[in-house]
């Protein structure tokens, strides 16, 4: 009898564990992605999950047909999230990214010079420092910690929640002065919004508060201050923390979890009003292109017919953009026409082309906080717009 026991932890062998069933559409996946990777070309998760479906229909269901593989069990492909994670995973995708743009730098690949390499906390990111694969090449990475923006940026620090306390307890005044005043409420008797000229008395109200020394102050915590006069003593705690020679992004997130808690407090917030705002009445994600037609026109009366006309040049012309080949197909140009499924970045980028305008899409929760901003830009564009969008819906500012 052998006695012996076997205390080591059970080891995969490079590679090991179990296969993925789509290793053919994988493979013609990557050497797509490394296609866009060296034009410069913006490669999402979302275009990723895209052309993994397209590729699907092209390649699995034309192999089997009916879509039931040689023993008549049903082949299913969502290219969910959870997919789309372990494909980057498989290819080591920034790995890929990295070597195509950073080491094949003449100054990297033949000097050795040292090359430093900023990047932020995403998943990836922090794995690709940890297993410290760069570090042969004379390329160190270094990642920007999360929530930074409430320890970095003065407005955020020692600014914004001051206007905000001020801001609250006027309009509380002023509700309480509407629920009173007919001339302040709507005609079903609520009160109207503040409007522009009585918000903009509030905000130079507080700025009558405020001494420059308060404004050198917000800097001088967060270090934007000339070389010479940096002091690390000066900055806020949250901040001089992230200089410790002890420094560990756990420990530091767990200290200051409040900041993470509170982000919401330092967002900005867009009201959304109809003197200031188009608001179509579909509140599909097709309000989309509702706005766009309104921008084109405002005196269009039949918006249906329009809108109809418009998704089929919309379509027509995205066929034809080198910029985001392969990002589509017939059935999906199908499927917009007919309504099925809403229109995404990919439509929004074809119109700033078609119409060579320049569109900043904002996303709002409903709270109408900005939760993120991104502007699809145009050489030599004829207009700039400004979009919010909130749970697919869309609207666009008019002044």
């Amino acid at each position: 009898m052998n006695d012996d026991v076997n205390t080591r932890r059970t080891r995969r062998l490079p590679g090991g564990g179990r296969k993925s069933p789509f290793i053919e559409l994988e493979q013609n996946l990557i050497s797509w992605v490394r296609a866009r990777n060296s034009k410069c070309l913006r490669v999402k998760d979302q275009y990723i999950r895209l052309k993994a479906v397209q590729l699907y229909r092209e390649q699995i269901l034309a192999a089997i047909g009916s879509g039931f593989n040689s023993d008549n069990q049903r082949v299913e492909f969502a290219a969910s999230a959870g997919w789309c994670s372990r494909f980057k995973k498989r290819y080591e995708i920034l790995m890929d990214y990295c070597k195509n743009n950073i080491l094949s730098r003449r100054e990297t690949a033949f000097s050795r010079e040292p090359t430093l390499l900023i990047i932020d906390s995403y998943g990836e990111h922090v794995k690709l420092l940890k297993e410290n694969k760069l570090a042969k090449y004379n390329v160190f990475v270094v990642t920007v910690p999360p929530n930074l923006t409430g320890v970095l940026q003065p407005l955020d620090v020692a600014i914004n929640r001051s206007y905000q306390r001020f801001h609250d307890s006027l309009y509380d005044q002023y509700i309480a002065e509407a629920l009173e005043n007919p001339e302040l409420q709507t005609k079903a008797g609520n009160p109207k919004v503040p409007d522009y000229r009585r918000v903009s008395d509030w905000v130079v109200e507080w700025m009558d508060t405020k001494t420059s020394a308060e404004i050198i102050k917000a800097f001088q915590v967060c270090g934007l201050v000339p070389r010479p006069r940096f002091d690390l003593d000066q900055l806020h705690p949250p901040l001089k923390d992230l200089f410790s020679a002890d420094y560990n992004m756990e420990d530091w997130n767990e200290k200051y979890s409040e900041l993470c808690d509170n982000e919401d407090a330092s967002r900005l917030v867009i009201n959304i009003t109809a003197a200031e705002w188009f608001m179509p009445l579909d509140e599909s994600g097709f309000s989309f292109f509702c706005c766009v037609l309104y921008m084109k026109d405002r005196s269009q009366h039949d918006l249906e017919g329009a809108l109809n006309a418009y998704i089929t040049e919309v379509v027509s012309y995205m066929s034809a953009l080198p910029d985001i080949e392969g990002l589509h197909d017939d059935d999906h140009g199908d499927a917009l026409m007919n309504r099925s499924v809403e229109p995404s970045d990919i439509e929004i980028f074809t119109v700033s082309s078609l119409e060579k305008w320049n569109i900043k899409v904002t996303t709002l929760n409903h709270d109408c906080l900005v939760m993120s901003e991104f502007e699809y830009t145009v050489e030599e564009a004829v207009k700039s717009v400004h979009i919010v969008n909130m749970d697919s819906y869309y609207a666009i500012k008019i002044v």
